[in-house]
């Protein structure tokens, strides 16, 4: 007597009709892989898993994970660049101050967009590069017409932003570490380390970055800002009393 057969084929996914995805449902999709997961671990096989479509259907508009990661950064950079606050001539201090904050909240709130903007900043293809210049131009323009001299706005524009995007990738390294369960053992002797160890035992942390890090940098830079606009004016002022003479 036949003896009942038991199926042990597992069922295929279903997959989309051929035809039904583009380029903005794959990109949409690898950041919410990526964000679920890392920059690093997004595969063109385990993206088109989550898309349930054939890998081929990836290649078709992106011949590589590196072309994927180029159109992503495009997409990322036109976020940052719509959610970085102008700069105001009329309150340029307050709002360079605010300009810096924002753009450490992007980075933070969202680190895929820190991994690509920031990250793979040396990879940024022409179109890329083109819209962070442009921006830099912008800011550039409305601090010369403050009264900055070009240099000075270049030298302090360009600061500040190393300092907001240096605290943001290290971080996001920090935030990678802890997820990843990696501490750093502590190999030093605090009996050796009096003062060190005073401040962190009234909670401050040594070697991470804070709030504090990333404020007291600001203040730093924002009145040094000041004096060199200050030094730029008086100059200009004693220039034009010179030549009345």
């Amino acid at each position: 007597m036949a003896s009942d057969s038991v199926a042990t084929d597992t069922p295929k996914r279903p997959r989309r009709r051929r035809g039904s995805i583009n380029a903005d449902d794959i990109l949409d999709a690898a950041f919410s892989l990526a964000a679920e997961t890392s920059l690093d671990s997004l595969t063109m096989p385990s993206l088109a898993a989550h898309l349930k479509v054939g890998v081929t259907s990836i290649y078709w508009y992106f011949r590589s994970k590196e072309y994927l990661l180029d159109a992503m950064t495009d997409r990322a950079l036109e976020r940052y660049s719509i959610g970085i606050p102008f700069i105001s001539a009329a309150s340029w201090d307050r709002s360079l101050r605010e300009h810096a904050r924002t753009m450490r909240r992007l980075f933070r709130e969202d680190p895929v967009l820190c991994d690509l903007v920031i990250m793979r900043t040396t990879t940024y293809g022409a179109s890329s590069n083109q819209v962070v210049m442009e921006r830099f131009e912008a800011v550039l323009t409305t601090l010369i017409e403050v009264g900055f001299r070009p240099k000075d706005a270049l030298d302090i524009y360009f600061s500040l932003a190393m300092h907001t995007r240096g605290l943001a990738m290290l971080e996001r390294r920090q935030d990678m570490d802890r997820e990843a369960g990696i501490q750093t053992p502590e190999m030093v002797d605090r009996d050796k380390l009096p003062t060190l160890t005073k401040l962190m035992k009234q909670g401050h942390t040594i070697g991470f970055v804070e709030e504090d890090t990333f404020e007291y940098g600001l203040d730093c830079f924002i009145e040094h800002a000041q004096k060199t606009l200050q030094k730029t004016q008086q100059a200009a002022i004693t220039r034009r009393e010179r030549r009345k003479k």
